[in-house]
């Protein structure tokens, strides 16, 4: 009896694995055949107002956020200048 209950799971369990096969090959199929248009939809930039705010300032330092470090780019600023501006913030205007 204990044989015929083994040989009856293994037989379930063969014809299950044979079952489950077919889900792998289905789920490896090619589905880019369906997809060029959605893909050329993507392409579109994106841009918030946070990016647009950032893209007018980017050259410009907050004097009122900034450091020391961010004086770098500017001959003639870095060390000695930046730290007295960094030192005399906040300003309210950037002729303060």
């Amino acid at each position: 009896m204990k044989r015929w209950v083994a040989a009856i799971a293994v037989a379930l369990m063969v014809i299950g694995s044979w079952a489950l096969m077919g889900q792998n090959q289905a789920q490896a199929l090619d589905l880019t055949y369906t997809l060029p248009s959605s893909s050329l939809l993507a392409v579109s930039e994106r841009l918030n107002a946070a990016d647009k705010k950032l893209i007018e300032i980017r050259d410009k330092i907050d004097l009122n956020n900034s450091d020391v470090r961010d004086f770098r780019r500017y001959r003639g600023f870095y060390p000695n200048l930046a730290s007295k501006i960094i030192q005399n913030a906040p300003y309210e205007k950037p002729e303060d």
